[in-house]
């Protein structure tokens, strides 16, 4: 490594955290104490695992299980608050934009890779939420993994072990968020063609195994350690068969999402959305386009990786009935780099113009795209530092807190597992929230009953109804004598306690 270059890389790591922190400092702790649903079932499960449990054995949940060992190592860090989650993920978040940096730079200049970045930054917030969420941790092994295909792309066959560490990332990847998996199948789908192509054969076919190789390694020593755990059953059950259950139920066509590539409401509002979306089309052109210039169809086969990865993601993406923000962070890779294509194709031609921007007008233009574009973290910071929005329920938190001890569990009917986290109070089943219970064609009388058992069991000092509409308390699917007789039991223990913002709170009746 050169100094030049070294200089680089620590100009690229100061501005990477930089940005990092720009992007969280609105939504850490210190202005959101209290997480949000998802993030609170992951910290929830995480400070169970530092406790022995075991994710699926011991608490029902169908992600993957990598963000809850993330979660863990957080608690970790700073087991009282979210803190310590909050710093692995500004670290995290830092690595992707230094590995994103890395390869704008190399496929444009720092210019554009500076400028796409901030644009990709700056409209971040539509889809971060509050953080803590699978996509977002797919991020860092998404930036990677690109830029170590693109640095791999010209090496020999003796170097093909090397794709042994992509595919690793995208093990990871799978055991992060299962559909979060667009890139690494999209660079399986092109090593698979080019091993059919004459010259190329050898060096695909050996580069594909090392990858495939790569992921199961990762994924089958995951498996093993759940299996050895006697919790592989429940890991395929519940991260697996549920999902598919959950998928199966979309009826919308592969055309249906294709469109909904041009009208997804989530990202639309983002500037790096539209820019990527120019500079896919251009990406497009030019590959069909092409010429025989080695050098510039390299760079031209990488963006057709990449064209590929973007139609992937969307399928991905629109796999369930109802999509949410975060689901499409998975795409800001492909549209970063595009974005950084539509910034040097407008640069390029602008210094052709009959009347070229001078470099003063050329920076104030770069200045107010990044401005426009950042819109939306300038928000966050905005509602933050004036207000930020406390979205749970002080008031039952607190009569938790006064009602109940530490070592006494607390049952909340819904969703909101965060309550159980915030609180330290544990739920008395492994169904912390109770979606599985309700879902059509997955939940079986056997769980109905084991999660009754467990209540009856475990005995909460308080049971709290969230008041869903989409579920109403102790209802489920399924209906039978069996079921009846333990809810009767249950209500028989317990009485009225309270209604808090319309929450429903029955206390244990003391024997």
């Amino acid at each position: 490594m050169t100094a030049t270059s070294a200089h680089e890389d620590r100009k690229h790591i100061f501005l990477s955290l930089l940005l990092s922190l720009l992007v969280k400092i609105p939504i850490s702790p210190f202005f959101y104490p209290f997480p949000d649903r998802d993030s609170g079932v992951f910290a929830y499960i995480g400070r169970r695992i530092l406790n022995g449990d075991l994710p699926y054995r011991d608490v029902w949940d169908h992600k993957p299980p990598l963000i809850f060992y993330l979660n863990a190592l957080g608690l970790k860090i700073a087991p009282d608050s979210l803190w310590g989650i909050w710093l692995l993920s500004v670290l995290l978040l830092a690595v992707a934009i230094f590995c994103g940096f890395k390869l704008l730079s190399k496929l444009f200049n720092s210019e554009i890779a500076l400028v796409s970045t901030a644009i990709a930054m700056g409209g971040i917030p539509v889809l971060l939420g509050l953080g803590n969420l699978t996509t977002e941790y797919t991020l860092p092994l998404q930036f990677l993994s690109l830029f170590l295909v693109w640095k791999f792309w010209d090496e020999d066959a003796k170097a093909s072990w090397k794709y042994l560490l992509i595919g690793a990332l995208g093990g990871l990847a799978f055991l992060t968020k299962q559909s979060g998996i667009g890139i690494w199948l999209s660079i399986g789908l092109v090593l698979l063609v080019q091993s059919f192509i004459k010259g190329k054969n050898r060096l695909s076919i050996l580069r594909l195994l090392w990858f495939v190789s790569g992921i199961a390694i990762v994924v089958g020593l995951v498996a093993l350690y759940f299996y050895r755990n006697g919790a592989f059953a429940a890991f395929w059950d519940q991260a697996f068969l549920y999902n598919f259950v959950y998928v199966g139920k979309n009826e919308l066509g592969l055309i249906t999402r294709f469109v909904n590539l041009f009208t997804m409401r989530e990202i639309e509002p983002i500037a790096v959305f539209h820019m990527g979306m120019i500079g896919a089309i251009l990406a497009l052109a030019g590959f069909v386009l092409r010429k025989s210039d080695q050098a510039n169809n390299k760079q031209k086969d990488f963006f057709l990786l990449l064209l590929i990865d973007l139609l992937l993601e969307v399928l991905l993406t629109q796999l369930p009935d109802f999509t949410y923000a975060h689901y499409y962070l998975t795409l800001l890779p492909a549209l970063t780099i595009f974005a950084g294509l539509s910034l040097s194709v407008l640069l390029s031609g602008l210094k052709k113009a009959p009347l070229p921007f001078s470099p003063k007008a050329k920076n104030l233009f770069l200045a107010f795209l990044i401005f426009f574009a950042s819109i939306p973290l300038l928000t966050e910071w905005y509602y933050s530092l004036k207000e930020p929005d406390q979205n749970f329920n002080k008031a039952l938190v607190e009569f938790i807190l006064q009602e109940t001890e530490p070592d006494q569990t607390v049952l909340i009917w819904g969703a909101e597992t965060a309550i159980n986290f915030y609180t330290d109070r544990s739920s008395p089943s492994r169904y912390v929230y109770q979606y599985p219970l309700v879902q059509e064609n997955y939940v079986t009388e056997e769980m109905i009953l084991d999660f009754l058992s467990e209540i009856e069991r475990n005995k909460p000092e308080l049971i709290i109804d969230s008041a869903r509409a989409d579920m109403p308390f102790l209802r489920f699917p399924i209906e039978s004598e069996r079921i009846n007789e333990q809810i009767n039991k249950i209500y028989s223990q317990y009485k009225e306690a309270a209604i808090i913002n319309g929450w429903w709170v029955i206390q244990l009746v003391e024997p």
